[in-house]
């Protein structure tokens, strides 16, 4: 572990946690708008940034064991990295996409996130390294999802998990994976999860940026960002507007067949409008939502589980809807 990273990590840590929440939202916008931005035409070089920026994280500590599997898909021999609770089982399991507009991110951008998910949940958590675009393009990263989940419920026994407690979890463009996930399984290939977890979702990619933007200041999402994501993700610009890739302009029988939903949005968040979107919609279906939302905050502020007390918050949250109406 880094200790430089970890001394930082404590003293922003200790600052916010004695700060009032307006100096803490000026401390954290300050923050970020100093924050260098990825430079999206070269991806290769902006990968290697955002995977070293989050190599330096300090690792919350987890009581349990982490290991890592390829499971064997038709896209590609995918790398998951298995958090798995340290005694009893078998567990609920919990399958987790990262955020990084489909082109960016890796195991390690959501490693706190799913080792605190983890442990709060009881629940093995299947963090999937999936193609990202433009070598993977839509739907490639869906279908090898799904695949991954075939994989693990063929393993269940060896990763200790139970076939019938799946949760789907994401942020941002896994988020997005996430719903789509809960459309394509009961439909596609009569599986049924139990929860959708959607942290700053991703649920509408018909929609311009500029359209999403709504003169919301550019802070962790950009227009020209999600311009170069949407460019990178599909193959022709008509597919944004299909359920799987933007489940907001789902039918409502097909919203009905939806596992209920744990949504996480935030104020300042360009998303945010159509994260409610979907949440009024699906309520509409007859599928129970579960949503908080946090004023003052960015968007996919969870990513910073470990640095700020708002990520982990979010997470409490989450644990304890999915106790109080399923796991035991």
């Amino acid at each position: 572990m880094n200790l430089q990273a970890q001394l930082f990590s404590k003293f922003v840590r200790t600052i916010l946690a004695c700060t009032p929440n307006e100096l803490k939202k000026k401390l954290l916008y300050a923050f970020i708008r100093k924050a260098p931005r990825l430079q999206l035409d070269d991806l290769q070089s902006s990968r290697k940034k955002l995977n070293k920026l989050t190599f330096k994280n300090p690792s919350i500590p987890y009581k349990g064991y982490i290991t890592q599997e390829r499971a064997a898909t038709s896209i590609r021999k995918t790398p998951l990295r298995i958090y798995i609770p340290e005694s009893g089982g078998p567990f609920p399991v919990i399958f987790y996409m990262h955020g990084g507009g489909f082109a960016l991110g890796g195991l390690q951008l959501g490693d706190n996130l799913c080792r605190l998910l983890s442990s709060l949940t009881n629940s093995v958590v299947i963090n999937i390294d999936y193609g990202l675009s433009p070598e993977y393009k839509f739907p490639s990263a869906l279908q090898e999802c799904s695949e991954v989940i075939e994989w693990a419920l063929t393993n269940a026994d060896h990763l200790h998990i139970l076939r019938d407690k799946i949760i789907l979890a994401g942020d941002s463009a896994g988020g997005n994976l996430a719903a789509g996930l809960a459309l394509k399984l009961p439909r596609d290939m009569a599986i049924y999860p139990e929860w959708q977890l959607l942290i700053s979702p991703v649920v509408n990619l018909n929609q311009p940026a500029d359209e999403k933007m709504n003169n919301q200041e550019e802070l962790v999402l950009s227009r020209s960002g999600m311009e170069k994501f949407h460019q990178y993700y599909f193959i022709r610009p008509e597919d944004s507007s299909t359920p799987y890739a933007s489940p907001l302009l789902a039918y409502i029988d097909q919203l009905a067949l939806m596992p209920p939903v744990v949504l996480i949005t935030a104020e300042d968040d360009p998303l945010a409008d159509e994260a409610f979107l979907f949440a009024k919609k699906v309520r509409q279906a007859g599928t129970a939502v579960y949503h908080k939302h946090y004023e003052g905050l960015f968007h996919d502020f969870p990513a910073l589980t470990g640095i700020i007390t708002e990520a982990e918050d979010a997470l409490i949250y989450i644990a304890e809807i999915m106790r109080r109406y399923s796991l035991k």
